[in-house]
């Protein structure tokens, strides 16, 4: 048949099959997008398109759990919001992990839910509203939404308990509470694995963190934040941060305080709390985003591998003398924890398999090592690539194995 004239230049119908550029769709969320949390009770919604009588705008909404927790999440984890609604998203996925976990059944889980929709998007601006401002019921269920702003709804709707609303951060203001929140959580995990709050005999507090030579970099952000002094340690590789002036520690405990759970560091929280005059703040409930993790990996944490029936095996583990200060690592990014006789006994968590290994370094895009164990963190893509290729097998002297034995030296030379 012959072609009409012009049918080269006709405009072709859209293509729902086509290929769509994954970070099209992140910047198009950047500008035009809402990552919000509504608790009502529960609906059969679906992933949909809904515009208004006049189609003047269009809403693309996705309310069930499992498109949340299996499509929407792991996307926006690979291909990430660079601009402040990052902020919110880190919201939205730890309210979706205590979904996934049916925390949100209980009281205590809906509260939390709570608290994070109460300092989500517009919110963020103001202090946060008392967790029980908002009397839940436990027969009720969150359910996620993805929405335009430019709706003449969208996040705006305050008529409904859920608050929806829109995210106006100025966009210049890339210094958001956020990272410092990172911060503070990552540093509560440091400490709980290498630091020691102290009281003295005449009543001054102050705290100590003792790490490997390598780790300076990790010590000297915490000195430029807080004040203090980094000093090598005489007859060992190691160095120690030091701070015990009143003004640092006020500004340390505001940042610690509610985020420190390992059982000794708490024990000596409480009493630096009480000559500070500060209430203690109990720990809240760990999730996979908390930056408490990649603390306490930069302190107590190790990434190894080795040959085992000559495979290549990786293998990244957290030890620690007490079980009950690394059973959060099990609880949240699986693995299994053993007891260890050696050097008077320990417990070390552990993970070896590839897809728990990839979750965690996912974890760590989100929340970053600062420790020099993040150095071999940055090979473990192109290890796994290599050990599929089966490069260590390959003969000696061809390219393959020679590009294997260069990944070899550098995770030497970074360990």
């Amino acid at each position: 048949m012959p072609k009409s004239p012009g049918h080269e230049n006709a405009k072709k119908p859209y293509d729902s099959e086509q290929a769509w550029n994954p970070y099209f769709i992140t910047g198009f969320t950047d500008a035009e997008g809402c990552f919000h949390i509504s608790i009502r009770k529960s609906d059969s919604g679906l992933g949909r398109i809904k515009s208004n009588s006049k189609q003047t705008w269009v809403n693309f909404v996705v309310t069930k759990s499992g498109d949340i927790t299996n499509k929407i999440i792991p996307f926006f984890n690979q291909y990430q919001i660079q601009g402040v609604k990052s902020i919110d998203f880190a919201d939205f996925c730890k309210a979706a992990k205590l979904i996934q976990h049916k925390t949100h059944l209980t009281s205590s889980g809906l509260k939390e839910i709570n608290r994070l929709k109460s300092q989500m998007n517009t919110k963020r601006e103001h202090k946060l509203p008392s967790l029980h401002s908002d009397t839940l019921d436990e027969g009720k269920s969150s359910l996620f939404k993805i929405q335009g702003e430019n709706s003449p709804k969208g996040c705006r709707d305050k008529k409904e308990p859920n608050v929806r609303s829109t995210l106006v951060h100025k966009r210049n203001n890339k210094k958001v509470l956020d990272s410092d929140s990172k911060f503070n959580e990552w540093l509560a995990g440091v400490i709980d694995g290498d630091g020691c709050l102290l009281v003295s005999k005449a009543g001054y507090t102050s705290i100590e963190i003792t790490m490997a030579l390598g780790d300076e970099h990790a010590l000297q952000q915490i000195k430029q934040k807080l004040g203090g002094s980094v000093k090598l340690r005489s007859g060992s590789n190691s160095i120690r941060y030091r701070l015990h002036n009143k003004a640092g520690m006020l500004d340390l405990i505001k940042r610690i305080n509610g985020n420190i759970r390992h059982s000794t560091r708490v024990k000596q929280l409480k009493a630096v709390c009480q000559i500070l005059n500060i209430p203690f703040i109990e720990p809240s409930p760990l999730s996979y985003y908390n930056g408490w993790f990649a603390g306490f990996f930069d302190a107590d944490g190790t990434i190894t591998f080795s040959f085992q029936n000559h495979y290549p095996q990786m293998s990244i583990s957290v030890t620690n003398k007490n079980e009950g200060d690394v059973i959060f690592f099990q609880n949240i990014l699986g693995g299994y924890i053993y007891y260890d006789k050696s050097q008077n006994g320990y417990y070390k968590w552990s993970i070896q398999g590839k897809s728990d290994i990839l979750n965690l370094l996912n974890y760590f895009k989100l929340y970053p090592s600062r420790s020099h164990k993040r150095l071999r963190l940055f090979l473990v893509p192109q290890f796994f690539e290599y050990v599929e290729l089966r490069y260590y097998s390959k003969a000696v002297d061809s390219l393959q194995y020679k590009a294997w034995a260069k990944l070899v030296e550098k995770w030497q030379i970074r360990g």
